[in-house]
This record gives structure tokens, sequence and C-alpha cells, in this order.
């Protein structure tokens, strides 16, 4: 609304508020002479007063509903018309007015409670339809049912509380529901309090104080003793202000200035949109063909980097804005909607005076006349920098990380939800042999990679376990030994990652060779080379293995040392290559005496140990026997050129009186030296 109209409007509603002031006080003086001069003459005037304010309340706010788009004040005002209602039929039941037969004052006191509540509620429960939408229809009938009611149970059943007696005055209930309907009203103010924003200030401020007025009318009530009393004099002065303070609400909201509170709405809708704008970078435009003069909002100006104050730039001063290479482009796709009336979206960059280039996505539709010309383009401009951005950030990602996983040492699969293969790497291909072609679903490729059918059950059920037992971002190292596509096994270490996708990522390495590898190394590590036995660490790792298994089965073990005698002779005499030969020799010797599952050690130069499993101290001389007697087969042999000679030592261990390893090869090693010194 322009400022001059409302500095008016302002002017004019301060006179009338001055006129209607000196009219009210006449009013109420011509009301307070007519009591003296007839009090039932004043209580029907003043009731009618109000019973007629009522009636208008409610035929502005009906006739207004689509101007003032304020359930809050539509709802008074159909509460008000059964309000007035009631109150119309207390006016008629006075005492005095002789309408209804057979009721004293009484009757009149009750329905004054009756109207009292149902205001004062409505009232209340009114603020409510600020957020829900008013069924006028179903209003009407809920009102309709109370009020019926309400006069059911005082004129036919009789039983609604006494509220006067005769002589006495007020009951108690009647003083006690007046502090009630107060207090409900004093509630109203301060829910109403709440939604102050919903109402222009002087419409606000007339309804709290026609709320606050009906306090004072109700509290007036509970003094009187007589119906014709000054309390009750007071009390419908009270009540007939009240009721014309929110006739001027609802006839300023509807009839005075209809548009003040929907151009406030509009105002603040305004400012929603240009924040809404601000944060999403994005403002609208207009173009009116024929002058070629453009309108913009005051997003774009600062989306361009322009001073509103030196206003739009022209279609032709685009050209300098605009990024050279996208000119062509933008003009085209304007002139083309001029002529065929087409929307349009397109992209291009602009040229910012510090040189820095923005994107903008410009979406535009065309608005035509009566003949079918465009006069009108309209659309938005969004700055879409920071997601062009985003995007070229994306994509050089995407390009580097499709250049690591083409050019990954190791394969990798990427399986989806139903097991279908969505990607396999040309390193899988690659290591196995199998391209996606081959393998559209885990199914087929467990079914080429494990063609033994139990195998593949025993796989399948060791993947669903992890799979199961793995979350989103943790892996668990599996290896199996697969068939590659050309039948060959090798052994591969999966490594499966459960991705926020549902999706499955697994690395495959072949990992055969390593383990061949690992295998050689630990073998040479634990074993000698020359004779093929356990050298000393292989012995001493698996004896006292062996020993914590004696332990719990409680079975006994024999150790045995032996030393090669003359063996510096024969090396001496024949030869080192004749000194090997007689280890191996020894060696083999040894393999035949003893089982396969003891332990055969050489643990020095020709020092060698047996450790002999699931043995008593009946095994020690059966195995000494097979040993001389093994010896002396070998140096019965034709074409020797030296004979072997043993010294041994034979330690027993007991699992019911235990002796560390250490102390077990201690007493075996004295006794093959006391052996060999006997010899010598």
């Amino acid at each position: 609304m322009p400022s001059n109209l409302r500095e008016k409007q302002f002017v004019f509603t301060n006179l009338s508020m001055n006129f209607f002031s000196i009219i009210g006080i006449a009013v109420i003086f011509g009301l307070y002479l007519t009591s003296l001069y007839s009090y039932i003459l004043f209580h029907s005037l003043a009731e009618v007063f109000s019973v007629v304010i009522a009636c208008g309340i409610f035929i502005v706010a009906w006739n207004t509903k689509h101007i003032i788009s304020n359930n809050y004040l539509l709802f008074l005002g159909i509460a008000y018309l059964f309000v007035g209602t009631v109150d119309f039929i207390h006016t008629l039941a006075y005492k005095g007015m002789g309408v209804f037969l057979g009721f004293d004052s009484n009757l009149p006191t009750q329905l004054w409670i009756v109207a009292r509540y149902m205001e004062s509620l409505s009232l209340l429960i009114a603020p409510l339809f600020f957020k829900k939408r008013l069924n006028v229809h179903i209003t009407f009938i809920v009102y309709t049912i109370i009020t019926l009611m309400m006069f059911f149970l005082i004129f036919y059943l009789k039983i609604f509380p006494d509220c006067y007696v005769e002589g006495k005055g007020l009951t108690h209930f009647k003083v006690v529901s007046e502090y009630i309907i107060s207090l409900i009203l004093i509630g109203s103010i301060l829910v109403l309090y709440g939604f102050r924003n919903r109402f222009e200030e002087n419409i606000f401020n007339l309804v709290i104080a026609s709320i606050a007025v009906t306090i004072g009318s109700e509290l007036a009530f509970t003094f009187y003793i007589s119906v014709y009393g000054i309390s009750n004099f007071i009390g419908h002065i009270f009540k007939i202000i009240s009721f014309y303070l929110i006739y001027r609400a609802i006839l300023q909201t509807g009839l005075v200035d209809p548009y003040s509170l929907l151009f406030k709405e509009l105002k603040e809708e305004e400012l929603l949109l240009k924040e809404a704008q601000r944060i999403a970078h994005i403002g609208h435009w207009v173009l009116d063909v024929k002058s070629a003069k453009l309108k913009w909002s005051e997003e774009i100006f600062h989306i361009f980097g322009i001073d509103p104050k030196d206003g739009e730039p022209s279609i032709d001063e685009h050209k300098k804005i605009i990024h050279p290479d996208d000119w062509d482009a933008f003009i085209k796709t304007i002139e083309k909607s001029i002529g065929d009336g087409s929307s349009f979206e397109m992209e291009f960059r602009i040229l910012l005076t510090n040189n820095d280039i923005k994107w903008i996505c410009a979406r535009g539709s065309a608005k035509k006349d009566n003949r079918g010309s465009v006069i009108t383009l309209l659309g938005t401009a969004q700055d879409i920098t920071a997601h062009k951005r985003a995007e070229e950030t994306i994509m050089y990602e995407r390009k580097r990380f499709e250049t690591l996983v083409e050019y990954a040492p190791f394969g990798l699969m990427l399986v989806n939800r139903d097991g279908k293969i969505l990607y396999v790497n040309p390193k899988f291909t690659e290591l196995f042999g199998y391209s996606l072609k081959d393998i559209p679903d885990g199914r087929t490729f467990l079914k080429y990679a494990y063609p033994d059918i139990r195998k593949r059950g025993k796989v399948i059920e060791a993947w669903k376990q992890d799979l199961k037992d793995t979350r989103i971002g943790q892996k668990k190292i599996r290896t199996f030994t697969l068939t590659t596509n050309d039948g060959f096994e090798k052994n591969v270490r999966f490594i499966p990652v459960q991705l926020t996708t549902g999706e499955l990522l697994i690395s495959c390495e072949d990992i055969t060779e390593q383990e061949r590898l690992e295998e050689h190394l630990k073998r040479i590590s634990i074993t000698d080379e020359l004779t093929g036995l356990y050298n000393r660490r292989g012995f001493i790792t698996l004896a006292e293995q062996q020993i914590k298994i004696a332990d719990r089965t409680k079975k006994g073990i024999l150790l045995f040392f032996i030393d090669m005698d003359k063996m510096k002779q024969i090396n001496d005499v024949l030869g080192h290559k004749a000194g090997d030969m007689a280890l191996i020799e020894t060696a083999t010797l040894l393999k035949e005496v003893f089982r396969e599952s003891d332990i055969i050690a050489r643990i020095g130069g020709d020092e060698f140990a047996v450790l002999a499993l699931d043995a008593t101290i009946a095994t020690r001389d059966v195995l000494v026997r097979r040993l001389d007697n093994t010896l002396y087969r070998y140096n019965k042999k034709q074409g020797r050129h030296y004979e072997l000679s043993l010294s041994v030592g034979i330690a027993y261990y007991d699992p019911y009186g235990p002796l560390s390893l250490d102390e077990l090869m201690s007493i075996a090693d004295n006794m093959m030296y006391e052996e060999k010194r006997k010899k010598a």
C-alpha cells in the first residue's frame, strides 16, 4: 500500500475513533438515564444492542471470509451468532418481561452463564484455527447441538444448576462459574499472544481489549444481589463494550482495511522468497520483447556482481558479460524462444570484473498476446559455479579411480545385491581367464571355479557366513583354491568389502607362487639341506610341541642322541665327499629304523636326534636292537670304503614326571658320551 495512502488512512482512522468514542460515551450515558427510568427497558436495550452487534459480527465475518482469510475471526463470527441467540432468549426471560411464565430470576441468570461459557470457550479454542482448516458446516452443526442441548437442560429437564435464588442472590455455582469463565478468558489471551504475528497490531489490540473488558464484565456479575443492582448495570455496559470491540476488529479487517493483513503476509513471503533465492543463488528476470528492456531481481545483480544502482544491462551489454565461447549459443537460444515461444534451459559462463568466471543456469518461458506473438520472456538464473566445480572434481576423481582400477596389480570384481557381477577389471581376466561375459553372476563363477560340487558347497557356505558377519566397510580375508578357465588350480586370496550401496567389492590376488615360496622357505628353515632331515631348529620346535601333547595324552617319549664315530677319519682319509655320503647313509638308516611319525633330525655336524613318540621303556630295547641290526646290514654291503659306527644315548620322557626338553636332551647327551668313552 502506498505510504501517502496509509497516512491518509491513519488520519481518517483517528478521526473515526474520536467520533465513535464520543458516540459511545453518549450511548452509555443514555443507557444510564434509561436505567433510572426503567431498568427492564435498560436491560432490554443493552441486551438487544449486544445481540445486534453479535449478529453484525457474524454477518461481517461471513460475508468477508473470502477477503480476510482469517479462520480465527470467521470462527468467532459463527460463535457470536449463537452467543447472541442465547443472549436474546436471556433478554426475553428477564424478570418483568413476562414471556416465560412459571420461571423466576434464576432462568435469565442460567441463560447468561451458558452464553458466557460459550463465549469464553470459543475465544479459547479459536486460535487453533490458525493452523487447522475451518469447516464452517461442522462448526454450525456443533454450535446448534450445544445451544439446543442447553435449552433442553434448562427449559425441559430443568436440571441445569441454579444460578440465582430470590431474596438470597447469586448461588455458589454462579459465582464460581464467573471466576472460571474469567480464568478461561485469561487463558485465551495467553494463547492468542502466541499468534500475535497473524494480526495487524491494531486488530490484535482490539481483540485483546475485548477479552479484557469481558473479564471485567464477568467479575462485575459476581457482586450483585438484585438483578436490578449497580453491579448488574456495570456488567452489561462492559459486555456491550466487549462485543463492540470484537465487532470493530472484524469490521476493520473485513471492510475498512481488508488487504492490510494480506499485504503484511505478502511482504513476509517476499522477504522469505528473497532469502530463499539468496541461499539457493537463484534470481528471476523478465524481458519485455518489444522494448528489449530487462528486469532483474536483487539476487541476479548479486550473482553477476553488478550494483543494482547501475541498473540492468541491455541485451547488447550482455555480450561483454557472457563468455565469448558461450555468446552465440546464448543469443540463439533467446532468439529462438522469442521466435517460436518455446521454453528453454541453458548453461553459460559469465566474466566478472575481477576476471573470475561463474557458471549460470538460465531457464525461461515465453508469454504471448492474443495474436500469439511473444511479448515477454520470464525465467530464472542460478549460480551453479559450485555445482560445476564439484562435477569437474567428481569427473577427475572418477577418471583417476577408473585408471587405478584398470591398472591395479590385483583382480577386482563388483557384485550387486542379487549376485549379478557388474564389473571385473583386466587383471582379473588375466589371472583367471574369465571375462564378464563368461561369468554374468556369482553362481556361474562358482560353478566354473569349483567344478567339484561338494567343494563348491563348502566355499558357498563359507562366503555366506563371512558376508553375514561382515559389517559395511569391514573386510574379511579368505584364501581358496579355484580352477582357472584353462583348467589350472590357483591359490587365491579374496578380500570382500561390503559397500554402503549394498554392493560387494572383491579384490582377488593369485598367491600360488607366494605360498610355494613361503612353503619352501619354511621347509629350508627347519630342514637340513644335505640329509633332508629336520635341522636343530626344526627338531626343537616339533619336539616341544610333542612334549606338550604327551603331557595331555599321558604317553611316553624316547629321545635318542646319536653321534657318528670316526667321522673325522673318513673326512681326512677319503675326503669330505665320502663324509657327506656317510651322513646321508646314516640319515637313510635312521629312517628305516624309526617310524614315519617319529621326528628325526641332524642337529649338528655328525650328531643326530630322534624323538620316538608313544613309546615305553620296553620300546627302547626293541629300537636299539633294530638299530644295531640295520647298522650291521649296512656295513656288510660290498664295495664299501668305510664302516659306519654310532654312539647312542637314550632318555625316557615320563609324562607323570615331566622334564623340560633341555633337561631331556642333556640326559641323552650325557649317556651318548658315556657310551663313546667306553668304545675308546
